[in-house]
């Protein structure tokens, strides 16, 4: 546990780097730690959340063609893709320009909120953490 905790003060230490010194406070402290503030790019997303875009967009789907639906339904069998790489690439270019409302949904989604605490690798800091690091030697 020393490494989580020693990690953890020189976080405390540094402060959050988009707001600042950490309060001296062990509870405000881990509050900021916990506060969703941040952003991240996810990594990969699962079939079913590109499938669940065209939700309530069935009039999108219809316009995309049943050639463009047999590729985003092929693309979309896999749990794997990735957001940012060719997986979106061939997705945008299968739906086009036919379904605007699911591609900014899907771009919407590729960027997930965080806390610090998340973003350091952390899930969950309480204050009780927050005192032990800081007490830490």
């Amino acid at each position: 546990m020393a490494s989580y905790y020693e990690a953890l003060k020189a976080e405390l230490i540094a402060g959050h780097p988009g707001t600042g010194v950490y309060d001296v406070d062990d509870q405000l402290a881990a509050d900021q730690l916990n506060a969703i503030n941040r952003t991240r790019n996810r990594t990969l997303v699962t079939g079913k959340v590109v499938k669940d875009a065209f939700d309530g967009q069935s009039a999108e789907w219809a316009a995309i063609g049943a050639p463009a639906r047999s590729e985003v339904l092929a693309l979309t069998a896999r749990d794997d893709l990735n957001p940012f790489g060719v997986d979106a690439m061939m997705l945008q270019e299968a739906v086009g320009a036919n379904a605007p409302n699911t591609l900014v949904a899907l771009i919407a989604y590729r960027v997930e909120d965080i806390s610090r605490a998340v973003e350091i690798g952390y899930n969950v800091i309480s204050a009780a953490d927050v005192y032990s690091a800081r007490s830490a030697t």
